[in-house]
């Protein structure tokens, strides 16, 4: 009975991985504001959310890939004070974009 029980939660966790609306392309967004917000800074130049047929699995990966450069960003980076995690990440950037390639 519990590998019943066990097979039917992994179907429908499964199915649920599977089928829900396609690829996320907010991830960049969604990091690029909340780090805006985390150090009270009004960040511009945060492209929109890629929406439709033009949020393909690419675009995902790579907005994907850029999220992680921005949670490594600092505060003190984006308030111009830390050169060297400024660097980090415009060199996590570039890498991304030649992953992406």
């Amino acid at each position: 009975m519990k590998k019943i029980v066990i097979a039917c939660g992994l179907f429908v966790l499964g199915a649920f991985g599977i089928g829900c609306g396609g690829p996320d392309c907010g991830s960049y967004v969604d990091s690029a504001e909340a780090k805006g917000t985390e150090c009270e800074i009004e960040l511009t130049g945060v492209p929109a959310e890629p929406t439709g047929d033009a949020c393909t699995q690419a675009v995902a990966d790579l907005y994907s890939c850029y999220a992680g450069c921005v949670d490594g960003l600092s505060c003190d980076a984006l308030k111009g004070m830390d050169n060297e995690n400024l660097t980090a990440y415009t060199d996590c950037v570039a890498k991304c974009a030649a992953d992406a390639q």
